[in-house]
């Protein structure tokens, strides 16, 4: 009698874009050189990204800020109940665990 072979695993499909395709270099130069601040922030509030104009608007360097900083740190104490609450509809909406937040001055 032969083995059964265990169930092979669903891949999960990643969420369909317009941008299908494009190699992650090119995601990452987009970011990096993006006009305006932008981050990366993870479910815990972490920032685990910012581009260049990030650094340069906030003063901090990518090894200050990265794995070490949230972005309430950059918020004015009265915004920070509307942007979570803002930012968790974002996260439940895309099913994702992190989101990209755009920080227009």
């Amino acid at each position: 009698m032969a083995a059964k072979s265990p169930p092979v695993p669903k891949k999960k499909k990643d969420p369909p874009t317009a941008l299908t395709g494009v190699p992650e270099k090119s995601y990452r130069t987009i970011f990096e050189y993006a006009a305006l601040p932008t981050i990366i922030i993870e479910k815990d509030s972490t920032i685990s990204l910012a581009n260049r104009t990030f650094q340069h608007m906030s003063g901090y360097r990518r090894q200050e800020i990265v794995g070490k900083k949230k972005w309430m740190d950059f918020v004015a104490p009265e915004d920070i109940d509307k942007l979570t609450i803002y930012l968790t509809g974002t996260i439940k909406r895309t099913g994702g665990s992190r989101t990209v937040f755009f920080w227009i001055c």
